[in-house]
């Protein structure tokens, strides 16, 4: 069950209807502009809309060759904040990976300004807890507006929903590396005689696909490299040497799965660094110890691209 599952992830990751570009150092993909009515403006029939970026006067911004550092640090903050609220909640993290992989299709296409960055963010935490929790109506629209602090009401983010929704053609069940993380366990873990190793090893890679979430540069990964950098680092400081890695390096294989090493190595060294923080950004990590992160900071790989 495990390769067919991966191998469908893979298919979803890439095909167009999920594909996801670094927009903080490229806005060239940007085809609206989020536009919020003004306060006084009461007789507007609504009060969240999209316009097309061709259509205005103004042109949107340019593709920039540097990151927004400062929209970098929102994006984290406001994962960073889903996390919090998540756990406060006793619901499962897994809704803070489909919230964020959403929000970043969705900020990919459109230039929003902060007030209206706030309102997506809100409005796209509101989603994936419905998506996740149907049945249990722990955050409805009434809290989410009263989250806002006063500056939206339930209609605007009932509005904002149907434009998130919309704009992202109701697709939200993207993969994300919490579910190739899943399908990688089934394979290399298939028998209940190591529950209690796989326990251990999912917790660890868990801990650092939340830290990948926070930090924006994860953005120019596919999903499926962040679940094995993760899985790699977390496999390693259980004992496990580099020849364990090719069960799944055949898992790769099967679904004609295509990385370069370096890319894996990159984001193991910046998984490490991040862990060394201890705890990034106010998040709890399950992370292994420090000397075993700095011994696998150290590891080398080969220069080459490999095709399984």
């Amino acid at each position: 069950m495990a390769p067919t599952t991966f191998h469908t992830l893979c298919e979803q990751e890439n095909s167009n209807a999920y594909e996801l570009i670094d927009y903080t150092s490229d806005t060239s993909r940007k085809r609206f502009i989020l536009r919020l009515a003004s306060a006084s403006n009461d007789d507007c029939a609504a009060r969240v809309w999209l316009v097309e970026s061709d259509k205005l006067t103004c042109t949107v911004t340019a593709p920039r060759q540097k990151s927004d550092n400062t929209k970098d640090q929102c994006r984290g903050c406001v994962c960073a904040w889903a996390f919090k609220m998540v756990d406060t909640l006793g619901a499962d993290r897994i809704i803070v990976s489909v919230f964020a992989s959403a929000l970043d299709r969705f900020l990919m296409l459109v230039q929003c300004c902060p007030e209206g960055f706030k309102l997506v963010a809100l409005t796209g935490i509101f989603v994936a807890f419905k998506l996740h929790r149907p049945t249990q109506q722990v955050l409805g629209v009434e809290s989410i507006a009263q989250l806002s602090g006063g500056s939206f009401d339930q209609q605007d983010i009932l509005e904002m929903e149907l434009i998130f929704l919309n704009t992202l053609s109701w697709r939200l069940n993207g993969p994300t590396p919490r579910c190739f993380l899943e399908a990688i366990l089934q394979y290399q873990f298939p028998s209940c005689e190591v529950s209690a190793l796989r326990e251990r090893i999912s917790a660890i890679a868990e801990s650092f696909i939340d830290l990948s979430v926070l930090d924006a540069s994860f953005m120019k990964f596919k999903p499926s490299l962040v679940a094995l950098g993760s899985f790699r680092v977390a496999i390693r400081s259980e004992g496990y040497t580099e020849a364990s890695m090719v069960e799944i390096d055949r898992l790769f294989c099967h679904a004609g799965a295509v990385y370069n090493p370096l890319d894996i190595r990159s984001i193991e060294v910046q998984l490490a660094d991040l862990a060394s923080h201890q705890q990034y950004m106010g998040i709890q990590i399950a992370a292994p110890s420090m000397a075993s992160l700095a011994s696998q900071k150290s590891a080398h790989l080969a220069n080459s691209k490999i095709r399984y």
